[in-house]
Formats: C-alpha cells, sequence, structure tokens
C-alpha cells in the first residue's frame, strides 16, 4: 500500500501513464508514454514563468500533438506571451517542445526532426521513461 502511494506521488501529474518498473531503459526509450499530451501544459507554464519580460514566446513542435490545445488551459496573461509555430516555421522558435509522439516513423520520415541549431535544455523523466523533451534555439 505504502509502495503503491509513493508512486502515485512521483508520477503526479502523469500517474494516468502506464509505467513498468520491470522494463530495462533500452526499451523505455523507445516508447511513446505521453499520448495524451499532458505534459504540454507543464511545458508551457514552465517557459513562461522562466522567461522574463513580456515579450510572445515562439514555440515550435517536434512531434504529432497539438499544443495549442494546451495554449487555450493557460491564463490569460500566459496565453498572450505564447505563438505556437507551425512544422514548417520550427526553426523560427525560441523553443521545441517534444513529447515524442508521432504519426511517422521516425526512422524514415524526418518530419518531426529538431533544427541542428536547437539543444536540448531539458528531458523529463519518470522511472527512466521520457515525458517530454525541451530545446532552445542556440544563440
Amino acid at each position: 500500500f505504502i509502495f503503491s502511494i509513493y508512486r502515485i506521488y512521483i508520477y503526479h501529474p502523469y500517474q494516468s501513464f502506464y509505467f513498468n518498473i520491470l522494463t530495462t531503459k533500452n526499451i523505455k526509450d523507445n516508447v511513446e508514454v505521453d499520448y495524451t499530451g499532458l505534459s504540454g501544459i507543464n511545458f508551457l507554464n514552465e517557459i513562461i514563468d522562466n522567461e522574463p519580460g513580456e515579450h510572445k514566446i515562439k514555440v515550435g513542435i517536434a512531434s504529432w500533438y497539438p499544443l495549442w490545445r494546451m495554449v487555450e488551459l493557460l491564463d490569460q496573461n500566459k496565453i498572450n506571451r505564447i505563438k505556437i509555430l507551425s512544422n514548417d516555421k520550427r526553426s523560427d522558435s525560441d523553443y521545441i517542445y517534444s513529447n515524442r509522439i508521432s504519426d511517422v516513423d521516425k526512422r524514415f520520415d524526418k518530419k518531426y526532426n529538431v533544427p541542428k541549431n536547437f539543444k536540448i535544455i531539458k528531458e523529463y523523466k519518470i522511472d527512466e521513461a521520457i515525458i517530454y523533451e525541451v530545446y532552445q534555439k542556440s544563440k
């Protein structure tokens, strides 16, 4: 019982995701976890809170998930700070979000590749399973 409560605590707010503690890290690195896109709201709030000023923050997406749905859940003053860019404008963004969900086979289709001038600044993991990744344009 205590073990279950502890796991729910460390998984929050992602406790609805499936995590298997017996699965190897190699397998966890190759599966899609955030199929509902729940991590998008956490990503957006964190970017806005950590980016000083009142300027627009341009966000690109390197996954299938439609992040614009999460923008509607932000407070009104935060909504005005976010601009979601289309895939063909991804290289113009300040940050790129990826929850690693894809509608194509990424081994053969480069639709969601992150431009080379972006570096990974965050990899949010639970039990070695990557929930989402954040990239920032190199300066």
